[in-house]
């Protein structure tokens, strides 16, 4: 008994000595004292996931991004690791900001141990194998892709219908038709877009349920309905994510409604909620002020794990019509949100707990939650570089651009040896283009220790003292450096054309890339090189490569149309086009298309395909007039001009 005693006093000792070290530690790197908080952090003598992502923490803040080796494999170990990998999802030592900077050999390598670890929190499960779909698409591997994406339990079978007007973000709380109708025979009234209706979506392959085929008419309200049997009374947790402010109804009773137009996570929201036995009519409405409007929503069990009893259809058939008592709906709070926030109340001091709740609401764009739990420390320190960093991202999801700039200028004035205004000026090469050679000298002397940021320098560098052969040996460089990584090999391939007039070198590298690459962008740039070398057998065969996984995309099916349309293969496009209107039978643009088209085959039947897109796009001044030249009617302001002259001359 003794022994115990003594063994946990001195495990208190060591813990309050440890604590009483970060507390130095955060203090100093609070006050941008990095050299003496690294000092400071080596003495804390502390094994806990804390310390080593404090430490990977540190690196960052050091201007250290080179992958430490020994962390990944220590921080899978950690019973808790999935709380921490979801807040710290995006950061350097993790999977980085791969929607911006694209993918590499280290956050591919970072999915895949943790893949090969099968987490068992569904979030991180689901969300760890969408990665890994992504990335069998992007490597052409499409049976892994669907096959990956179909273990996404996610509903699948929707009908779609819209766009509705979001005028002044006002959309969310107009009621329009396909609300309080889930089958008509009449379209609804869109008002300035027409009429429109409910139609099957064609995404069914799709965990993540896309309106990208409705962004042609701007930002607005979209709708989606699916069909949920029940065996019987069925209560589960539904796991939503979207991009836009929403609503969920189940048999037409609001369960759930988000006023936020932000961007989320596959499960951003969560409510428990009763589907009765039967059929049941799931609606969810998003309002869309910006772009990307998308949404996922997900079936759990009680306990978290994938509910397969609920079985979802786009067909519709009568369904229950239930009240509020009946369907017991209750938001739940998020997981890793509520793990932090306890851990933070603990020990409210400890900016470790309130750093990892911060990253978890800024997953989901929750900012001004974030902003009250950072404002205490702002409070005491309002130059750290650090804080400042965080308030950045606060300030993008605000969309506060004049504060972000602030932040900026602010922070190299007070703080010029921290890496951040440095990364950004690699980041915004424009800045880079126009410093002084004196500058750019400074620039290259800096402590941050990404090579490829020193080689882009130098390589703007040499450009500006104009050393072709330098720049020639810096580009090599870079490509080597690209590891992978199809932005950055999009950014340097075509400077061997058009710095060294190398064209067939980047087209060479591009195809290479091509034949195990998939990404759109690839594909434009090898079009435009096949273009301007009129090998429009090429060209064709670039933009239908995929046109079997790829069929139900609007935009990839619009580059195929316009392209023939180029050539003049009018006839040959009609089939791309009826496609296009299969996905959407709303879509002005294709109908548009269609009309042109038609214009070379059938001229009564291109008059009809304009009429259809006019009656969705009414202010389209250009169609209106081809519309009325193909009918020969007159123009009536002319013709009144026209006999007032007469009448004058006579």
């Amino acid at each position: 008994m003794k022994k115990i005693t003594i063994l946990c006093f001195l495990l208190s000792f060591y813990s309050a000595l440890a604590q009483d070290n970060y507390n130095q530690f955060w203090q100093e790197l609070f006050s941008n004292n990095r050299t003496s908080a690294t000092a400071t952090l080596k003495n804390v003598n502390d094994n806990s996931v804390k310390n080593l992502i404090v430490n990977e923490m540190m690196r960052v803040e050091n201007g250290k991004f080179r992958t430490n080796k020994d962390f990944l494999p220590a921080f899978l170990n950690d019973k808790n690791y999935q709380y921490y990998l979801y807040a710290l999802w995006n950061e350097n030592y993790l999977f980085n900001t791969y929607l911006e900077t694209g993918f590499n050999s280290k956050n591919i390598g970072a999915i895949r141990s943790v893949a090969k670890k099968n987490p068992i929190h569904s979030t991180i499960k689901d969300a760890i194998i969408y990665l890994e779909s992504v990335l069998a698409r992007d490597s052409k591997d499409w049976k892994t892709y669907r096959s990956k994406m179909n273990d996404i339990p996610s509903f699948r079978h929707w009908q779609y219908c819209g766009v509705f007007e979001n005028l002044n973000k006002s959309g969310l709380d107009r009621v329009y038709g396909p609300e309080t109708n889930a089958n008509s025979d009449a379209p609804f009234d869109a008002e300035s877009n027409g009429f429109v209706n409910w139609y099957t979506a064609k995404n069914q392959e799709e965990a993540y349920q896309f309106f990208t085929n409705h962004e042609e008419y701007g930002s607005g309200v979209n709708y989606a309905q699916t069909f949920v049997t029940a065996d019987k009374d069925e209560t589960v947790i539904l796991r939503i994510g979207s991009g836009s402010a929403f609503k969920i109804w189940l048999n037409d009773v609001v369960i759930f409604e988000n006023k936020q137009d932000v961007v989320t996570d596959l499960d951003a929201y969560q409510v428990k909620v009763t589907f009765p036995k039967g059929n049941n009519r799931l609606l969810i409405k998003t309002a869309e002020s910006d772009y990307g409007s998308y949404f996922i929503v997900s079936p759990l069990n009680l306990d978290g794990s994938h509910n397969t009893n609920l079985k979802d259809s786009a067909n519709y058939a009568a369904y229950n019509q239930s009240t509020a008592s009946q369907l017991v709906a209750v938001p739940i709070a998020n997981s890793f949100e509520t793990f932090f926030a306890d851990k933070l109340s603990q020990n409210p001091n400890d900016f470790f707990n309130a750093y990892c709740l911060v990253k978890t609401y800024l997953r989901n764009s929750k900012y001004e939650e974030a902003k009250k739990v950072l404002q205490p420390f702002l409070d005491q320190y309002p130059k750290s570089s650090l804080l400042r960093k965080l308030m950045i991202s606060v300030y993008s999801l605000e969309e506060d651009y004049t504060s972000i700039q602030e932040i900026n200028k602010n922070m190299e004035l007070d703080d010029d040896s921290y890496y951040l205004p440095v990364l950004l000026k690699v980041m915004l090469f424009d800045e880079l283009t126009r410093m002084s050679l004196t500058e750019l000298e400074e620039y290259l002397e800096k402590t941050i220790d990404l090579e490829i940021m020193h080689e882009t320098a130098d390589f703007i560098y040499n450009a500006r003292q104009e050393d072709k052969a330098k720049v020639r040996k810096n580009l090599d460089k870079l490509m080597k450096m690209a590891d992978g990584n199809t932005k950055l090999i999009l950014r340097y391939a075509p400077l061997y054309a058009s710095l060294f007039e190398e064209e067939n070198k980047t087209i060479s590298l591009l195809e290479n890339l091509e034949k195990s690459t998939f990404d759109l962008a690839l594909v434009r740039q090898l079009v435009s090189y096949y273009d301007r070398r009129n090998q429009k057998d090429k060209v064709m065969d670039m933009l239908t490569n995929e046109i079997e996984y790829l069929g139900t995309d609007n935009y990839y099916l619009r580059s195929i149309i316009n392209k023939l349309h180029q050539y003049q293969k009018h006839k040959e496009s009609l089939k791309y086009i009826d496609q296009g209107l299969s996905n959407f039978p709303d879509s002005f643009v294709f109908q548009e298309l269609k009309g042109d088209a038609l214009l070379q085959i059938d001229k009564k039947k291109a008059i009809i395909a304009y009429q259809a897109s006019l009656a969705h796009n009414s202010n389209d001044k250009s169609l209106r007039k081809k519309l009325k030249d193909l009918n020969n009617e007159n123009n009536v302001l002319k013709d009144l001009v026209i006999e007032d002259a007469y009448s004058v001359i006579s």
